[in-house]
């Protein structure tokens, strides 16, 4: 019997591998070296390098003004100095990257400027591109990382000049550095074809790269980067996290008193709490902070259109949903756009209207007056 089952079992076998090459193509394959083959993949390598620093340039440009214009609505210890510099060195690439790196940019050891903001002091005073990083603050520089933390340390209340020492062409230079005070939040451009952004418990800001391609304008992007960074100015995580924890407390106290198993429901449910709520604070805050910054938001608001023609299911939110659906969003930026527009032609502060609400927040554990 074992013997008939196994026999059975390799005939079905072969006929399932005679099936699968049954059919094949009919017309000539060309030849193609492998030397070919490896020039080409070199060539494709280079490419998507190249147009992965493009696109984080891009973001970095349009970021760092944002940052700038949130830093009235940002904690205090959140508040850093932000000079528009980007460094790299060869260790911040694989191995296999850095002779393509090194085709394009200066690329060695020592922290070299890979770019500079157009609209800070710093490209202003006299630094470029390929200037070799030696000290800030009077700080000798060891790596790119050593670099930012330098930065992130000095107080922007105290001082927002900072002394560097370059090299360049073989020449020492010093130059004393003017920076702006900024929300600083890290950035993070993250190779992924959905159209996405989210900020995590870093409060790292996270875009893919799939929502750069996406989006057809300056303007377009600097209000999803806006709603973004007003979740961490608002610190809605940190909200989130706080609800839930007030939920498992419940699920917790139900268990040990009346001997109600509620499996965790309501830490779960809770963590969805005013989750509606904070996405539409979001984006009243970060169209603020787009207009602050100079940007046009009356040109942004259609990127809630094309999201809504590419993905028809976020058009009808049901009630459980933790967003608002895409009219919603659309037409409550617009009657932001227009509250600013408004103001603009007043000659008041653009600064957004606090919610006016009487009760115990009893997730948030705060008594709103």
């Amino acid at each position: 019997m074992l013997n008939y089952k196994m026999g059975k079992k390799l005939f079905l076998f072969i006929i399932f591998v005679f099936c699968l090459f049954a059919c094949g193509p009919s017309l000539k394959e060309l030849p193609i070296t492998q030397k070919e083959l490896e020039a080409e993949r070199r060539k494709e390598k280079e490419l998507a390098l190249l147009t992965y620093i493009q696109r984080f340039e891009r973001l970095y440009r349009i970021s760092l003004p944002l940052m700038v214009s949130a830093s009235p609505f940002c904690d205090e210890e959140e508040r850093k100095l932000i000079c528009g510099i980007l460094v790299h060195e060869k260790n911040d690439y694989k191995k296999e990257d850095r002779e393509i790196i090194a085709l394009h940019f200066p690329l060695g050891n020592i922290p070299t400027i890979l770019y500079i903001h157009p609209d800070f002091p710093a490209s202003k005073i006299g630094l470029k591109p390929g200037d070799k990083i030696l000290k800030v603050n009077y700080k000798k520089i060891k790596n790119s990382k050593d670099f930012y933390k330098t930065l992130l340390k000095i107080d922007p209340d105290k001082t927002q000049i900072v002394p560097f020492v370059v090299e360049r062409n073989g020449k020492i230079l010093k130059l004393d550095v003017p920076c702006l005070k900024g929300c600083y939040y890290p950035l993070r451009l993250i190779i992924d074809d959905s159209v996405n952004a989210w900020v995590d418990t870093r409060k790292r800001i996270n875009i893919t790269t799939g929502l750069m391609r996406f989006v057809n304008s300056d303007e377009e992007l600097a209000l999803v980067i806006g709603h973004e960074l007003a979740h961490n100015v608002l610190n809605h995580l940190g909200k989130k996290i706080k609800n839930q924890f007030v939920g498992t407390m419940i699920d917790t106290l139900l268990y040990f008193t009346a001997k109600i198993n509620t499996r965790g429901v309501l830490g779960r449910v809770s963590n969805f709490i005013y989750s509606k709520e904070f996405e539409k604070e979001a984006d009243y805050l970060g169209t603020y902070i787009v207009a602050r910054a100079g940007y046009d938001v009356s040109q942004a608001t259609n990127i809630w259109r094309r999201i809504a023609a590419e993905y028809p299911k976020n058009i009808n939110r049901f009630f459980l949903s933790t967003h608002p659906s895409t009219p919603e969003r659309f037409l409550y930026i617009e009657k932001t756009a227009e509250e600013i527009k408004k103001k603009k032609e007043l000659g008041l502060p653009l600064l957004p209207e606090k919610r006016k609400k009487n009760g115990f927040n009893l997730f948030a554990g705060e008594y709103i007056p």
